[in-house]
């Protein structure tokens, strides 16, 4: 199984979000602030462990540019679509 069709496992489609990084064994997410300056970006690691000494070769490794980061969220509206992977606030 690839990447792609792993992350369709997990409810992820890579083409709903055109901005994530993907390579052969990760998914780089950006976080991105309402303001929509990039804030940060969350890497998945499937085959990585879940906590390891050092949480850059954790499965989910997180780098915020500020204080809070919320994941997930999704604003439509009739004149526009807009879709943040993740936002910082």
């Amino acid at each position: 199984m690839n990447m792609t069709e792993h992350l369709l496992t997990r409810h992820y489609d890579v083409n709903r979000y055109p901005t994530s990084w993907l390579t052969e064994d990760t998914l780089t997410v950006p976080l991105f602030g309402f303001d929509h300056k990039l804030r940060g970006y969350q890497v998945y690691t499937p085959g990585a462990p879940k906590k390891t000494k050092n949480p850059k070769e954790a499965r989910y490794f997180t780098r915020l540019l500020g204080n809070v980061g919320v994941f997930g969220l999704e604003i439509s509206t009739p004149t526009r679509s807009c879709i943040f992977n993740g936002v910082c606030l």
